[in-house]
């Protein structure tokens, strides 16, 4: 066993049989492990002579010794005014989580009111819900210093506390008397002392040699700027030797203490005191020690007894203990009824942030008082920075409101806006520049955060989700209390602290209320004071500039020697030059704009740079609030106001990438979503260019914010070759241009930046390819209309032009719908383009007709038709079957079958005789029609349904008259005449059938017409009276089953009030050609008859029923002056009448 150990053994053994009482709810927790480490005690040997300074003395070679010797030199005395400002400024983040940010000093001065009579004066300020307490020295500042220094106080303690001579008195100065002194040295040596053993590098027993001191927590990336000045606390500067987190019963505190604690041997943590054996200990100095080893988690105290500076001996008490000590006995129940207490007081009473207020009792005075300094002292002060508090309060404010934002969720945005709001009330813009701006930055983006770029964040709604916090203090601003009192003897009363609880809980903070269009007005309002405010620092610092100043020289640096080079390098290193550029990974926007500009500008002073950055940063969060504001008057379908915001936006953030072109990726996302929404708009106004008026109305009409901002705008950004994006135009194709080159930009950024939503691009991608397919078919309605003649007839040269814009606009969209897997909207666009296609082969149809020389089909019209055909297929490719898509399936198939059918069509009545032989022509336009027939979905109930069968019925009855031309004129051998007549009644048939269903019946007269002509050419090929009247026989009953037909017609007629005189013609022509042909064969058949041998009953009773018909016939049709519709009812009624005496007849 070592002797250090040999004399820790010997300060005895813990008592036994202890009596348990009550002991208070404490919890200490470091908030720093870098100041939490225990030093080896090294305890004095008995007759140790104290009042000998050991070796180490005033040294400070280690920590512990340092803060041993400030305090003894009473250099930490000057930091105590600000001493709860600068815990604040080191950990914001316990701003508003603790109750109370303090000296340990001042809260064991408040714990012993009731036992001290002595006089307290502390300055207090409220944070949220943390009150910050500091000792005010009356004496040093109000009676000491010249009259200049705190002049208002002095004036309001004069009028207001000192009355009179005898309460000046009562403002006791600190004790400073020799034996006090004394005292106070002896003390500082024995610490010394029993930390005087030393290792051989300068250590104290153990104790590793002190680190460079890491850096400040709440100096950031954007305080390399200078945004927020340094707290009072200077790097360099005496601080406390550890602060601690400390819970006693409810009440939670953030202390900063400089108790040396020490170990030894089996005690890993004891505290040492010296006392003189000839003085008892007195409750307040028991009170002390039993505090103190609260705060600090301390568990003993070792007692180091003396005599004269002699050292006796030691005493192991511990710290449950100390309470129950002789002569200094008190209740640990009755200081936690005192600390409740005094914290209800105060956080009743102290209530306004940025408020200065002072807690005050005289000498042996029996109530303490709380004055709100702020607004007393209102009159006193000329400025508000006459108060030393006010700046350092307003820096705290900010620090934490930023901390906050960097940490905190949308649910904190009241709160921060609260502690900005008071930190700008109380800084002056004109001295504090950096910390204005940067305040309403913040400002400005708690109204409208980054997220805005990615997720709306609510715009829609009207209320914001934020806290509301519920404090135990009360704010009336229509009758404020600016005193209060309490006094000393309730504070020691358990039940008042509960009074004080029941009616102290109120509402705090306020939500972030309105709409969302008024949050980003909020938003530009701070932007505009932040711009303001830069300006006019950049012109101060300018015209300060302008002014000579003495160089001086910092004795740390080495003076340099300015010279030029004899060969100047003409290259930049590009080691040096990235030397500045901040990790990608860096989170903070501003953190890497400022590296980027930092190497890209290194020859600017840190307030260039500071302007720069902040101006920079404040065009961004313009850009955003616009670009909201944009999108929520387009919601409103205002779209002139959204083309003038995201103008505003455009032009915003054509400053910021003027003012600092590498800002890199951060700013890609923004100026994406803001491309889109101009896309977006412009898309707009080209669907409702019919209200131009409004839209220019609105769109000239500005703000008075408005035009501030584009007055800053224009200092920054004089040229700009962007305008043709929020140029307001009445032209479609224009808008509907500019929007395809927003989209397509934005698409660009999007693919380029790998984001990391692909829903934006997708977004981007689908909103791309539909504003190209609405320009492609402004372009095809152009082309349609010259083809159609609704506009000029132009040469195909120059339609060329428009079609392969039309073409260029389908492909680009079909490439963006494909990008993504859209295969509607792609086989949508591939369909438009085979209808330009067959546009254009009409055109070259028109273009070689010449007046009344038949034309044939062209090259051209089959070039391009062929295309149709094969957009056509491309597009039922990408739909692969009809179940995924029917309607767009159905479209595509029957554009398809169209396609097939016209071309089919021209082929048969334009036959390209010079360059294809004929029967060529007739086998390719069967193949036609057959492909148009298999694209007929006849057996579907579909909505199509009623076309597919007309179209199917044209197709066959096209079908069947081309196979009896050829049957007529081309067929020359007995084979192929029996195929194609075979071929000929049957589609004939299934046209006959098809027309039925359709109701199409002057079609299917025509049909059973041409059935007779089919038969009438056949029947002069037979031989033999038999088959001849066999074949007549034949024509009659295709002649009487168009009595069905023309009773469709009657109906028709009477169901129509008129008919076009088209239709009617085309009727007249018809039952011209029936009544002919119906004669025609009636008389035939006579005579066919009267031929056969009169033998035959059977003859000679068919020939009289046919002499009736016949005269029937003739009767029936005799007169000429009909209408058509009487025509109708004359020949219905002719068939029916030959049709009952035919099957009577036949049976």
């Amino acid at each position: 066993m070592t002797e250090r150990e040999e004399k820790a053994s010997a300060l005895g053994s813990e008592p036994q049989g202890q009596v348990m009482e009550w002991r208070p709810r404490c919890d200490v927790q470091s908030v720093d492990d870098k100041k939490n480490a225990t030093v080896e005690a090294n305890f004095l040997s008995p007759n140790t002579d104290l009042n000998l300074p050991p070796s180490n003395w005033l040294r400070s070679s280690s920590q512990v010794e340092r803060n041993l010797r400030d305090s003894w030199l009473g250099w930490k005395q000057t930091q105590r005014e600000f001493s709860s400002f600068n815990m604040g400024n080191e950990f914001p983040e316990f701003i508003g989580e603790v109750d109370v940010i303090s000296d340990a000093e001042n809260i064991k001065k408040l714990l012993k009111i009731p036992y001290n009579k002595a006089h307290v004066s502390m300055m207090v300020h409220r944070v949220r819900k943390t009150l910050l307490l500091d000792d005010f020295d009356i004496h040093k500042h109000l009676l000491r210093q010249q009259e200049a220094d705190w002049e208002w106080m002095r004036k309001f303690y004069q009028e207001t506390v000192m009355r009179n001579r005898e309460e000046k008195m009562k403002c006791v100065k600190k004790n400073k008397s020799r034996y006090h002194l004394q005292n106070r040295n002896l003390y500082s040596k024995f610490l010394y002392y029993s930390v005087s053993d030393t290792d051989g590098n300068g250590g104290v027993n153990g104790e590793e040699r002190e680190q460079p001191a890491a850096e400040d927590r709440s100096v950031t990336e954007d305080s390399k700027l200078q945004i927020v000045p340094e707290s009072q606390q200077q790097s360099g500067e005496p601080g406390f030797h550890r602060e601690v987190l400390w819970t006693f019963e409810d009440i939670q505190m953030l202390i900063g203490t400089d108790l040396p604690v020490f170990r030894a041997g089996h005690h890993p943590c004891v505290s040492v005191r010296l006392r003189d054996m000839s003085e008892p200990v007195n409750v307040l100095t028991g009170m002390d020690y039993w505090l103190d080893n609260l705060m600090c988690n301390v568990p003993e105290l070792a007692m180091c007894y003396h005599l004269n500076g002699i050292v006796q001996n030691y005493e192991l008490i511990k710290t449950a203990e100390i309470p129950n000590l002789d002569n200094s006995k008190f209740s640990p129940q009755e200081v936690t009824d005192i600390a409740k207490n005094i914290l209800s007081f105060l956080k009743s009473n102290a209530t306004k942030e940025g408020h200065t207020y002072w807690l005050y009792k005289g000498v042996d005075d029996d109530v303490v008082k709380l004055y709100d300094l702020t607004t007393l002292c209102a009159d006193y002060m000329e400025t508000k920075n006459e108060n030393p508090f006010t700046v350092p309060l307003g820096m705290l404010l900010y620090r934490v409101a930023r901390n906050m934002w960097k940490t905190a969720t949308r649910k904190h945005a009241s709160t921060i806006r609260t502690l900005l709001n008071t930190c700008v009330m109380l800084l002056d813009q004109e001295k504090y520049a950096q910390v204005y701006t940067s305040a309403h930055f913040l400002l400005a983006d708690v109204y409208v955060p980054d997220s805005v770029v990615s997720d709306v964040w609510g715009l829609s709604s009207n209320n914001d989700e934020s806290d509301s916090e519920c404090e135990d203090a009360e704010q009336d601003d229509d009758k404020p209390e600016t005193s209060k009192s309490v006094k000393v003897q309730s504070l020691s009363q358990p039940e008042h602290s509960e009074e004080k609880k029941r009616t102290a809980v109120v509402k705090f903070n306020s939500a972030l209320f309105g709409t969302a269009e008024e949050k980003c007005r909020e938003c530009i309002k701070c932007i505009i004071k932040g711009i303001t405010c830069l300006n006019k620092h950049m012109s101060a610092s300018a015209s300060s500039n302008q002014e000579e100043t003495q160089a001086t020289c910092n004795p740390d640096e080495a003076i340099p020697l300015f010279y030029e080079p004899l060969y100047p390098k003409h290259k930049t290193d590009p080691s040096s030059a990235d030397q500045n550029t901040a990790s990608p990974s860096t989170p903070n926007v501003a953190d890497s704009l400022l590296s980027t500009y930092q190497s890209s500008s290194p020859t600017r002073s840190p307030s260039e740079r500071w302007h720069l950055l902040s101006k920079v940063l404040l065009y961004r969060k313009a850009a955003m609030a616009y670009y909201s504001l944009a999108t929520i008057t387009m919601e409103s379908q205002k779209y002139g106001t959204a083309l003038k915001y995201i103008k505003l936006a455009i032009l915003c953030f054509g400053a910021m990438n003027t003012l600092l072109p590498a800002k890199g990726k951060d700013n890609k996302p923004l100026l994406c979503v803001i491309l889109g929404t101009v896309a977006d708009i412009r898309l707009m106004i080209a669907h409702n260019s019919a209200n131009m008026e409004t839209f220019q109305h609105d769109f000239q009409l500005q703000a008075e914010a408005d035009v501030q901002i584009s007055e800053a705008v224009q200092e920054d950004l004089p040229e700009f070759d962007k305008e043709w994006m929020y140029t307001l135009t009445d032209s479609i194709e224009t808008n509907l241009r500019c929007c395809g080159l927003c989209y397509d930009e934005a698409r660009q950024i999007a693919l380029s930046e790998n984001m990391s939503d692909p829903s934006m691009l997708q977004s981007l991608a689908k909103r791309f390819g539909n504003a190209m397919n609405e320009l492609g078919v402004l372009h095809m309605n152009k082309a349609l209309a010259v083809v159609t003649g609704t506009a000029e007839w132009r040469p195909v040269e120059e339609q060329e032009i428009v079609w392969k814009l039309s073409y260029s606009c389908f492909d680009q969209g079909v490439q963006a719908f494909e990008s993504v897997g859209d295969i509607t909207n792609q086989a949508l666009l591939l369909s438009n383009i085979g209808q330009l296609m067959r546009i254009c082969a009409q055109a070259h149809a028109m273009a070689i007709t010449d007046g009344e020389n038949k034309r044939e089909f062209c090259a051209g019209e089959r070039h391009y038709y062929t295309k149709a055909i094969n957009f056509y297929q491309k597009a039922l490719t990408v739909l692969s079957s009809r179940p995924k898509l029917p309607q767009i399936w159905d479209s595509v198939n029957w554009e398809l079958s169209t396609t097939y059918f016209n071309m089919a069509m021209l082929l048969q009545d334009h036959a390209p005789v010079s360059s294809m032989s004929l029967e060529q022509t007739e086998k390719e336009i069967t193949e036609l029609m057959n492909k148009a027939l298999r694209h007929c979905d006849v057996e579907r109930n579909s909505c199509k349904a009623v076309g597919y069968q007309y179209r199917a019925a044209t197709i066959n009855y096209r079908l069947a008259s081309l196979h009896h031309n050829s049957y007529r004129k081309q067929a020359n051998t007995e084979q192929k005449r029996k195929y194609l007549r075979q071929i000929a009644f049957n589609h004939y048939d299934k046209a006959a059938m098809f027309f039925e269903l359709t109701e199409s019946f002057s079609d299917l007269l025509r049909v059973h017409l041409e059935q007779v002509a089919l038969c009438e050419f056949c029947l002069e090929e037979l031989q033999g009276s038999g088959l001849k009247c066999k074949m007549m026989e034949d024509i009659l009953g295709y002649l009487l089953s168009c009595k069905t037909t023309v009773a469709g017609l009657v109906r028709l007629s009477k169901e129509k009030d008129c008919q076009e005189s088209c239709e009617l013609a085309e009727w007249d022509k018809l039952l011209n050609i029936l009544k002919s042909r119906l004669l025609h064969i009636l008389l035939s058949l006579m005579k066919q008859y009267s031929k056969l041998k009169k033998g035959k009953e059977g003859e000679s009773n068919k020939l009289q029923k046919l002499n009736t018909m016949y005269s029937s016939a003739l009767q029936g049709f005799a007169a000429d002056d009909r209408s058509v519709v009487e025509k109708c009812e004359c020949a219905e009624q002719v068939l029916s009448l030959i049709e009952n005496t035919w099957i009577g007849e036949n049976g």
